[in-house]
């Protein structure tokens, strides 16, 4: 079987400030070692929209068999994941009505 190459993202203001310990990181890094993987990069990211489509499209452009993004796909008002990654793929975001209703249904529950 052919090693896979993956590239990990991690997206988050507080992994560049060190108040975070990026444990994303190695946790992904060695469930893809341990299932033949090679990670290639680990890119930080800054929560910026420019920032990330441009990590995005630098990521693409090495032709990575995967690329990994994580943190920052928050509910917060302040979550730019989504629009960065948007950008950088030259595609709009599109609004999931089933999704959204699922949510709400699990505020007005509860998560437990």
């Amino acid at each position: 079987m052919r090693e896979f190459a993956t590239e990990i993202s991690c997206v988050g203001n507080e992994l560049l400030s060190g108040i975070t310990i990026n444990m994303n990181a190695y946790w992904l890094s060695k469930k893809i070692t341990e299932v033949g993987g090679s990670v290639k990069r680990i890119t930080v990211i800054r929560v910026d929209v420019d920032e990330i489509s441009l990590a995005v499209r630098e990521s693409i452009a090495r032709k990575p068999d995967w690329l990994i993004i994580s943190g920052g796909l928050g509910p917060t008002y302040d979550d730019k994941t989504l629009q960065g990654v948007a950008r950088g793929l030259r595609l709009e975001l599109e609004l999931d009505n089933m999704a959204l209703d699922m949510k709400k249904a699990v505020e007005v529950i509860g998560p437990y």
